[in-house]
């Protein structure tokens, strides 16, 4: 004859114990292919405030100190935002009627994971500077980074090892920070704005691409169509959405100018001229460029639609402008200033008939390219976005 007896307290290292074997035994089934967010082994959920990270081979509470994993991530997840390994908020304790969730919730789940997958993570030391651009080749296997330090950087993730080194370091200009920096469609040239007048080209692997340099235009000429290159510090500069032999540069000079590889090329040092001369305006509807006097308005970011029939350059005085595809492009067709923003504008992206734009003054718009006008002002404005500098961007994803 037995007589039943209740199972002895655990203390609180034992309790500690056990929610590590359980955290350990759902990151073994995930790994294996078990449904996420579904508990193995014992029914006993670990307690809601316990929060846990990856580092082989064993677990630790996250509250302990977790700055010391460098190299390639170690784990992955989704949940709670914690370095290294999230444990969905399943695992991390619940009432039972979360638990027997209905199907629904399953469902909704799963339609999440195809939109937010489980992603890897890493932090990669770049730059002694601020990382002022960006970019990855279109089959990603590629980024290129470039800082304030003036130095760019490439870096290839199928050879990358635990140091996460890059494998190519160039510096085109010293002293000049990189301002902007794209990869072609191909993926096989690299287009490099410094913070000087002069764009340039690099291939795939950091070496100069052979392309000729562009020509820096005559300061001393105030009407900016009369001098083939820009006269003061490029801002932005990107390729062509459909012709890979031309490409756009902005400046401080308060034009936009589109480039060909092709194009007429002159004087002693053989230059690249520019095929076309777009200008920014001021409240007084004058390029005035970055000349220092007050309302001065000059391009600090453009994008363009994917057809090319439209380039938008977003301006220093929190303007954003407007031009549509013609055979002389010079002054803007469309503005929006009262609408826009109050201070430079850093970023901006088009995707079909939207487009958005980020700025100094904490605030993302987003804009329809059918009804683009002050009267109708924005779509929507989202606020309480920091930032304070010039090179904070904004991009749509891959679908819109």
């Amino acid at each position: 004859h037995f007589e039943w007896a209740p199972p002895p307290a655990m203390s609180s290292d034992e309790e500690e114990l056990a929610q590590l074997r359980q955290a350990t035994r759902y990151q073994r089934s995930a790994a294996s292919g078990v449904q996420r967010g579904v508990h193995v082994g014992s029914t006993a959920a670990p307690e809601p405030d316990v929060e846990y990270v990856a580092e082989a081979p064993l677990l630790k509470p996250a509250a302990e100190d977790a700055e010391g994993d460098a190299g390639l991530p170690v784990a992955f997840g989704r949940g709670a935002p914690v370095h290294g390994f999230s444990v969905p908020p399943r695992a991390l304790g619940g009432d039972d009627d979360d638990k027997d969730s209905s199907g629904d919730s399953r469902e909704a789940s799963d339609d999440e994971d195809e939109i937010f997958p489980f992603n890897l993570e890493v932090k990669i030391p770049a730059h002694h500077k601020a990382v002022t651009a960006l970019t990855l080749d279109p089959k990603g296997s590629r980024m290129a980074t470039g800082g304030a330090d003036g130095v760019i950087k490439l870096w290839d993730f199928h050879g990358m090892k635990s140091d996460t080194k890059c494998f190519r370091e160039v510096t085109p200009v010293e002293d000049h920070r990189v301002q902007a920096l794209q990869f072609n469609q191909s993926g096989g040239i690299l287009l490099v704005t410094m913070a000087d007048a002069v764009s340039r080209q690099l291939d795939r692997d950091g070496v100069d691409a052979g392309v000729t340099p562009t020509i820096k235009g005559d300061s001393y000429i105030r009407d900016l169509q009369h001098t083939r290159g820009h006269t003061q510090m490029l801002t932005d500069g990107r390729f062509h959405d459909v012709n890979p032999n031309r490409w756009w540069t902005s400046s401080v000079d308060g034009s936009v100018r589109l480039w060909d590889i092709n194009g007429e090329i002159t004087g002693i040092d053989q230059h690249l001229c520019c095929e076309q001369v777009l200008t920014c305006l001021d409240k007084r509807n004058v390029c005035s460029g970055g000349s220092g006097k007050t309302g001065s308005n000059y391009p600090m970011c453009i994008a363009t639609s994917l057809n090319a029939k439209m380039v938008v350059a977003g301006c220093s005085d929190g303007s954003v402008q407007l031009f549509n595809e013609k055979r002389v492009m010079r002054k803007p067709d469309k503005i929006c200033r009262k609408s826009a923003h109050l201070d430079t504008v850093t970023g901006i992206s088009m995707f079909d008939n939207h487009l958005s734009t980020r700025a100094i003054d904490g605030t993302l718009k987003i804009w329809d390219l059918r009804q683009f006008n002050d009267k109708n002002g924005p779509v929507a404005t989202i606020g309480d976005l920091p930032n304070d500098m010039d090179k904070c961007s904004v991009s749509f994803s891959p679908d819109g």
